[in-house]
């Protein structure tokens, strides 16, 4: 039997910070009223969630009340219960809200007092009808009249404080939105997949891509990237911990049900600070609606950060109708493509072909398309010859049906420095694409790449430093930066990140890399072949470990062990592709010039991407007096300033020079090492 308010004795007395105060009797018998009412007769979960929250706000809990507390104790969840998994609380206070509002305009519309739950907190709060409400506090039992005059005046004055408080904040905080510096900042979590199937899952975080997408694009706030937000799928945090871990001060998070063609879903828009509430809504629409959902959501909460979705006068265009089937092909190709690895990206390239046959205007197809291309080619997983062609066209395509696209620019960028080897284009879309899509920190993480390649070593750093700002827990960003160490000669710093890497995921295959590079500069030999052993493992065997090996064997005199990684790449069997710098590479760093060149110019009649190393690689500083040298250089296309000669080490960064000359300090030899 439930426990009645009205049976207890006299006690607490509830004051509403004007004359008005109420007896817990009163507050009893009121609530009584409402759980016998023929709307909540027959919600059983709802009356014992009202009827709990009234009697522990009455006794001065209203602020313990938590998402955790009542799934436990309200909703019989046992000690795992994780709220961020399972949204009972949250949906219970939606229909308990909506019921009381039922109530008070039909069947309790005499009621002289009010009792409501409102939005961003689970406490009560009571009010006479027609008096504002106001949330409650409490006082000590029964206290004299005088002094109940006293804390009457003292909850009226603190009230006064609060509003005054409250004023204070949203000018402030509207002053602060004007302002660069202040920007709202917030993380799209992944959608948790309520189907009760797990092969829906690409459909859960294909749309939280979209929305993260698209609330990228609104001016003035800062949206972290997929990879940080990711981070979280599946885990239970506290919402305050994850706004910590990724600097913003909001978080979207919500969930996924799907019925037949039926999509169901809810976002819930929480300021990280202290979990409130902002904003929650469930939209409940056809599949092929998503487009318009994702619109509608990204549109409330714009509004709700007071953030204008285009610039006064500018005029808002009605999105192009997507075919459903081309829809759902994409997001599978987009799941398939995050995944990264080659099987995977050929499994992308084959639903995007798909969403193409279905749609061919359909420009987030073919920005996909040119991605998983481009990230073959830039890797040397595939022949660049073969698939930049293929990548170039589809970054094209995206760009003829949405010019507007950042992320469109940033790929075109990206493919024409590594199709086209031609930096001076390649610099131009990258600028295009920063100014259209600040927030994208691919585009960052791609422009950072290709300034370190022109040895512009100090702004490849910064725009690292600002993709990390946007993505502060991708460890290849961190690791992306750390090869900027390395080229730059900075092997303490580089060595420092894979540390630091490692610490969080010990098993990071591109970590054990950078740290074997840079202890292998060290003269650190012993270790580096430990590391870069241990990235051959983890990694599946990649070709590009062997090269790092056969260097790391040539540096430390084992000429043997250097021709055995050699005819290792060399096998027919161990890889379709293998980039013909890579043995360029272990020659130079063998002294053999001769061999060095010889299969330098293969790799350049291949197009190999590695290519693009050569103005940074310390493996040939010793051979940039030869005419050969230099002649290699310009077929690559880097600006005159990136191409190093005999007597000028020339780069974009004040600091080249002496770094350059640190190698040749360091070991006299002939050096190797590549992205």
């Amino acid at each position: 039997m439930e426990p009645s308010l009205t049976q207890s004795p006299a006690g607490p007395k509830i004051q509403q910070g004007r004359e008005d105060i109420f007896a817990e009797p009163d507050v009893g018998k009121e609530l009584e009223k409402i759980l016998s009412s023929a709307i909540f007769r027959d919600a059983d979960s709802l009356r014992r969630f009202l009827r709990y929250t009234v009697e522990h706000t009455l006794h001065g809990e209203g602020g313990q009340l938590k998402e955790y507390r009542l799934g436990v104790e309200v909703f019989d969840r046992d000690s795992s219960f994780d709220p961020r998994l399972d949204p009972v609380v949250r949906m219970a206070a939606r229909r308990l809200r909506s019921k009381l509002k039922d109530y008070y305009e039909t069947e309790g519309v005499q009621d002289p007092i009010c009792i409501t739950v409102p939005k961003g907190s689970y406490a009560a709060a009571f009010s006479q009808r027609g008096a504002k409400e106001l949330p409650l506090a409490v006082v000590e039992p029964s206290p004299p009249t005088r002094y109940r005059q006293l804390a009457g005046i003292g909850l009226v004055l603190l009230f006064v404080a609060i509003v005054g408080t409250l004023i204070y904040w949203f000018r402030a905080h509207q002053s602060r939105a004007a302002a660069p510096a202040q920007h709202p900042s917030l993380a799209v979590l992944p959608l948790l997949n309520l189907t009760g199937n797990p092969d829906n899952e690409y459909l859960c975080d294909g749309v939280t891509d979209e929305l993260t997408s698209a609330l990228s694009k609104l001016p003035g706030v800062r949206v972290v990237a997929r990879t940080s937000a990711f981070k979280f799928k599946n885990k239970p945090e506290d919402v305050r911990s994850i706004g910590e871990q990724l600097n913003v001060a909001s978080v979207l998070e919500g969930s996924l049900q799907k019925s037949g063609d039926r999509l169901r879903i809810t976002v819930q828009l929480i300021r990280a600070a202290d979990g409130y509430h902002v904003w929650s809504q469930t939209y409940d629409r056809k599949s092929s609606d998503a487009f318009a959902v994702e619109d509608e959501i990204t549109q409330t909460i714009a509004a709700t950060l007071r953030v204008r979705l285009v610039q006064i006068g500018q005029p808002v265009e009605e999105p192009r109708r997507i075919d459903a089937e081309a829809r759902e092909l994409n997001l599978r190709g987009r799941y398939w493509l995050n995944r990264r690895t080659p099987p995977e990206l050929w499994k992308a390239i084959g639903y995007f072909n798909q969403a193409l046959e279905k749609d061919p205007a359909f420009a987030q197809a073919y920005l996909g398309l040119a991605e998983a291309y481009s990230t073959l080619g830039a890797n040397d997983q595939a022949s660049p010859r073969e698939v930049l062609p293929k990548a170039r066209a589809a970054a094209q395509q995206a760009l003829r049906w949405d010019e507007s696209s950042g992320e469109a620019h940033a790929l075109f960028a990206w493919i024409t420095f590594l199709d086209g080897w031609n930096s001076g284009l390649a610099e131009q879309e990258f600028q295009r694409a920063l100014q259209l899509s600040p927030n994208y920190s691919a585009a960052h993480q791609w422009y950072g790449l290709t300034l370190m390649l022109e040895q512009r070593f100090d702004e490849s750093v910064r725009e690292f430093n600002l993709a990390q700002d946007l993505d502060p827990l991708s460890l290849i960003l961190s690791t992306d930066k750390g090869v900027v160490y390395y080229y730059s000669g900075q092997q303490d710093k580089a060595i420092e990140v894979a540390h630091q890497i490692l610490a969080h995921d010990p098993d990071f295959a591109d970590a054990h890399l950078l740290l074997g590079m840079a202890q292998e500069r060290q003269r650190q030999f012993k270790i580096a072949v430990q590391e870069i052993s241990r990235y051959l493992e983890v990694s599946g065997q990649d070709p590009d470990a062997l090269m790092k090996l056969g260097v790391a064997y040539a540096h430390s005199g084992d000429r043997a062990g250097a021709m055995r990684m050699i005819a290792e790449m060399r096998k027919p069997t161990a890889s379709k592709y293998v980039p013909f710098y890579y043995v360029a590479d272990i020659y130079a760093a063998l002294g053999d010039k001769e061999a060095a060149f010889e299969w330098l110019n293969r790799a350049l009649d291949q197009h190999s991407n590695s290519c693009l190393l050569l103005a940074i690689d310390p493996a040939f500083l010793g051979f940039r007096s030869d005419p050969r040298f230099r002649q290699a250089t310009r077929k690559i296309g880097l600006p005159p300033q990136a191409i190093p000669s005999s007597s000028r080490t020339g780069g974009g960064s004040s600091t080249t020079s002496s770094l350059l000359d640190s190698f040749r300090s360091a070991d006299t030899r002939p050096k190797l090492d590549s992205l």
